[in-house]
């Protein structure tokens, strides 16, 4: 049916493609910060974008990091930002000074931070495919390091395939929460599906990035259509 993955992703993606609706975007390769994920749909619920500047730091694991640790009504000070992020005091001021300077963060009294009340994040969701011919536990895997900016993780396989699975290993995508679909020349089936994963800004890192990395990649096509 599928002699490679690459050839399993390329019909795969195209299905998921046909019916995608106007806020949703098909992705191949996403850059997350522990390395590509296959596919990834990306749902825009949002009319809040973020600047160029503002997306070109978050997507650095530095900047996210330190805007993780943010929030808009609970001060932050510059000592608590170097306890927790690790970084040096130096580093932490730098990173500060550039997401101040983007209008992400606002500095009320010295040494003391907030996230900005005019900036907030576009409503994005993540969901996540990784496509094997054979691998199952390197699909799970990976799918599981997936659901740090995810919302939905699942594996794809050829569909006589993810059939086998979802008979003999159900429960081990179930205790997971990883969804499993088989995909043919023409179509696909979700075999099992799976829960929503709730996933606050707070302390994430990887989602934050990942916000920003899909907004990059929307102004890079934004070019593109107007060259």
């Amino acid at each position: 049916m599928f002699s490679t993955e690459l050839e399993l992703q390329s019909c795969f993606h195209n299905l998921l493609l046909r019916n995608a609706t106007n806020n949703e975007k098909i992705i191949d390769e996403f850059n997350a910060r522990f390395g590509n994920v296959d596919i990834v749909k990306v749902t825009n619920n949002s009319n809040n974008l973020l600047t160029v500047e503002q997306a070109n730091l978050l997507s650095e694991f530095r900047y996210a990091r330190i805007v993780s640790l943010l929030h808009k009504r609970a001060v932050r000070t510059l000592n608590y930002i170097v306890d927790i992020s690790g970084y040096d005091i130096n580093t932490v001021k730098y990173i500060l000074k550039k997401l101040i300077l983007t209008n992400i963060v606002n500095e009320i009294t010295p040494n003391k931070y907030l996230i900005k009340d005019q900036f907030s994040f576009p409503f994005l969701e993540f969901t996540s495919y990784e496509a094997k011919l054979h691998d199952w536990k390197k699909a799970i895997t990976q799918a599981n390091n997936n659901k740090n900016f995810s919302a939905y993780s699942y594996v794809v396989f050829p569909d006589y395939m993810a059939k086998k699975l979802a008979i003999k290993k159900r429960e081990y995508f179930k205790s997971n929460n990883i969804g499993l679909i088989g995909v043919t020349p023409d179509d696909f089936t979700i075999y099992l599906d799976v829960k929503k994963k709730i996933l606050p800004l707070k302390r994430n890192v990887t989602l934050i990035a990942s916000i920003a990395k899909f907004m990059l990649l929307e102004y890079e096509e934004g070019k593109k259509l107007t060259i």
